[in-house]
């Protein structure tokens, strides 16, 4: 191999690991950039179950997180709760600022026998060079410590002395066929007396 030929080779090899190495630099920077700062916040669900009907009971909600004032919307997300369930909310920035947003209940039908907790909480973030600052706030622009939904289902009372069954349709029908019997077989029995009399 020729002297020019084994520098060329050198040179290149040498070209190849610093572009290799300033796209690693590069990466890392993006990727440092993306999660640059980062806070976190809990939105805990309570559902509580009264008067057991024995039916089904949907104990699943949805709720909704919202950018607000110029928020990064790449936060905004929504996301079930279910029974008593407790979600944490990642909240990334790529640079410090100032940043709220909005959490609330999504309802898309209102079911018989449910209380909702239809609270809307803000948060607010404060990111700093030094430290991220978390702040909640309640309806009513009260600061709070922690976000927490309480849902309840209450079964109607039922009366001891006439429980429903599920089975009163059908009984109702029955009672209804032997009070119709009854009236043909009364009908009946009247024609054949009406008979026997004009034949006497």
């Amino acid at each position: 191999m020729s002297f020019r030929l084994k520098k060329n080779c050198i040179r290149f090899c040498g070209l190849m690991l610093i572009l290799l190495l300033t796209v690693s630099l590069l990466s890392a920077f993006a990727v440092s950039a993306e999660a640059a700062y980062s806070a976190s916040v809990d939105v805990k669900q309570v559902f509580k179950l009264y008067r057991s009907s024995g039916t089904s009971v949907s104990d699943v909600f949805t709720y909704q997180v919202t950018a607000l004032n110029g928020a990064p919307t790449g936060n905004e997300r929504s996301f079930t709760l279910t029974g008593n369930e407790t979600k944490t909310l990642t909240f990334s920035f790529t640079e410090p600022g100032d940043y709220e947003y909005q959490v609330k209940l999504v309802l898309s039908s209102r079911g018989q026998y449910y209380t909702y907790d239809e609270a809307v909480y803000r948060i607010r973030i404060y990111n700093k060079s030094d430290e991220t600052i978390v702040i909640i706030y309640d309806s009513n622009g009260n600061k709070i410590s922690s976000i927490t939904y309480q849902h309840s289902y209450t079964a109607p009372e039922v009366d001891p002395a006439h429980p429903q069954t599920g089975d009163d349709s059908g009984i109702t029908w029955y009672v209804f066929l032997l009070l119709a019997s009854a009236a043909v077989l009364g009908i009946l029995r009247k024609k054949q007396k009406m008979i026997f009399s004009s034949n006497r």
